[in-house]
């Protein structure tokens, strides 16, 4: 069985808010994250936690726009082969992903994350009974 986090995992994971994953999962589709109706929750896989990862060094440590970060982040994603990620543009620069260091970091983040964070319930509270 694959597994899945929840947006909040992910952020506390990736020291982001869970606005900016939130704002980035609904305009933008990448590998491994759950599209569902209003008001469900989202399920990130391993991959989904990968290309976010991508998208948040791409947008935030290269100043890449989100947009653009998105679509590297699916194209790479899409081109992996074991242990290497990269991605080229038609003028011939290459971005290589050092892919086993990112997803060890990432494990040790997320088990730490996990660890923190608790299962929240979701809609409305259950009716309180007044004898």
């Amino acid at each position: 069985m694959l597994r899945s986090y929840t947006v909040r995992s992910v952020a506390l994971a990736l020291g982001l808010p869970s606005k900016w994953i939130d704002n980035l999962l609904s305009r933008h589709t990448l590998p491994g994250v759950e599209r569902s109706r209003q008001g469900v929750e989202r399920r990130v896989s391993d991959d989904g936690l990968l290309a976010i990862e991508l998208a948040r060094i791409l947008n935030l440590e290269l100043g890449v726009s989100t947009e653009r970060a998105a679509e590297i982040a699916r194209e790479a994603m899409s081109l992996r082969t074991p242990g290497v990620m990269k991605f080229s543009t038609s003028s011939g620069l290459s971005l290589h992903f050092p892919v086993a260091d990112i997803e060890r970091r990432l494990r040790e983040r997320m088990i730490d994350a996990l660890e923190a964070t608790a299962r929240r319930r979701r809609g409305r509270p259950p009716r309180s009974t007044k004898s």
